[in-house]
């Protein structure tokens, strides 16, 4: 499972969250150093914002997917694709 959102951009090229789900707990160290509990570090700031808004486009994705549902199967097909990937299904 992963951490739920929010993700955000913390401190030193990182993606924090303040949830502790999938992640187990962080010392005040950690906590002081990331500004939150670290999804990923060291990664440039155009990736970051990409990354920090990543459950929230999962989120509109799953929404769209039911949306879609009466229309186009091959797109439908593409983003059932992308939320099982996103859940660490499939390649």
């Amino acid at each position: 499972m992963f951490s739920p959102g929010p993700w955000r951009v913390g401190k030193n090229g990182s993606v924090v969250t303040d949830s502790v789900v999938g992640l187990g707990s962080c010392d005040a160290e950690t906590l002081e150093h990331y500004g939150g509990n670290v999804i990923c570090e060291t990664v440039t700031p155009s990736n970051a914002a990409l990354i920090a808004v990543a459950p929230e486009l999962l989120e509109l994705l799953i929404c769209w997917k039911e949306l879609i549902s009466d229309y186009d199967v091959t797109l439908q097909a593409q983003v059932q694709s992308l939320i099982h990937r996103a859940h660490g299904f499939g390649a």
